[in-house]
């Protein structure tokens, strides 16, 4: 995040809140802060906020929550990660490998195809 035009502020969680979604082939957890500050000017935001499962775990049972708002947009909040755990957590998600997995997926499909039948825009005629 670029440290430019930000302001970091505790903000004061109100609420809290653990979904979970069950499907036939996964469970999907979304966790979520609401969350109230107030800005340079004293200006009242309420902001809700999706998190990962390690900055929920960690912020659940505390009062406050460090934050980085955008100056020219105060909605836009970024929780302040102080923890290497709280870094990787969003990437080691279901979605991401699945992600991860097409990609793969696709990359081997195109190598297998140009082995087989070349670069289409260069294949010369024989």
């Amino acid at each position: 995040m670029v440290p430019f035009g930000k302001t970091t502020v505790l903000a004061e969680i109100i609420d809290h809140e653990q979904d979970r979604v069950i499907s036939p082939k996964t469970v999907i957890f979304t966790y979520t802060f609401i969350y109230q500050y107030k800005d340079e000017n004293g200006k009242l935001y309420k902001t809700r906020k999706n998190v990962s499962s390690a900055t929920y775990d960690m912020y659940k049972d505390s009062k406050f929550i460090p934050i980085k708002y955008r100056n020219r947009f105060p909605y836009d909040t970024f929780i302040d990660n102080h923890s290497i755990r709280e870094f990787f957590s969003p990437i080691f998600t279901v979605p991401t490998f699945i992600f991860a997995f097409i990609a793969y997926f696709i990359y081997f499909f195109i190598k297998k195809y140009i082995e087989v039948w070349g670069i289409p825009f260069m294949r010369t005629q024989e």
